[in-house]
């Protein structure tokens, strides 16, 4: 559509943090550590508030920049450092054991087995569970320069919307 001529610009955020749909998505962040997490996993990426996408995207399109694409990531964090973050704001115990890459390769193929048999919905692409060992680090520095931004940190972000979990689900 730009090519065309559209005004448009276009955003990738990160793993988008927010209240709210606590089953699915990244909701699941909070959903899934309600009973703490004894595992953790190598990887890591890049992680942003709900409110700085909204943020950003109205900026941009408030001082008319167009044709244009921006990574809307606050931090990059290890998948580690981020759970340790979910659990002790719920006040859950963090993980201590790391889990291998062959463990989530076994889970993707009996997952994907059981499923080629029945109607049982696989609940991790085999990409995803993968991806849970790559570090992938992004760069925010030209949406930071092109608004002079500066992004929630992740610390708050999840202490927030980790209180709200706790009051949705009490």
């Amino acid at each position: 559509g730009m090519e065309e001529g559209l005004n448009a610009v276009i955003v990738n955020p990160g793993v988008i943090l927010g209240s709210g749909f606590w089953n699915s998505g990244s909701g699941r962040v909070f959903s899934g550590m309600k009973n703490g997490a004894p595992f953790y996993f190598e990887g890591g990426t890049g992680y942003v508030d709900v409110r700085d996408v909204t943020r950003t995207m109205r900026l941009l399109m408030e001082r008319n920049i167009f044709r244009e694409r921006f990574v809307l990531v606050s931090e990059n964090l290890s998948f580690k450092k981020c759970i340790d973050l979910v659990t002790k704001v719920l006040g859950k115990k963090a993980p201590t054991q790391k889990i291998s890459n062959w463990v989530l390769k076994c889970i993707s193929f009996i997952e994907a087995s059981i499923a080629s048999v029945s109607n049982y919905k696989s609940k991790f692409a085999k990409e995803l569970l993968l991806g849970l060992f790559d570090l992938n680090e992004y760069d925010n520095s030209k949406i930071k320069k092109t608004l002079d931004y500066e992004f929630i940190s992740i610390s708050k972000s999840i202490e927030e919307h980790g209180e709200n979990y706790i009051k949705t689900i009490a």
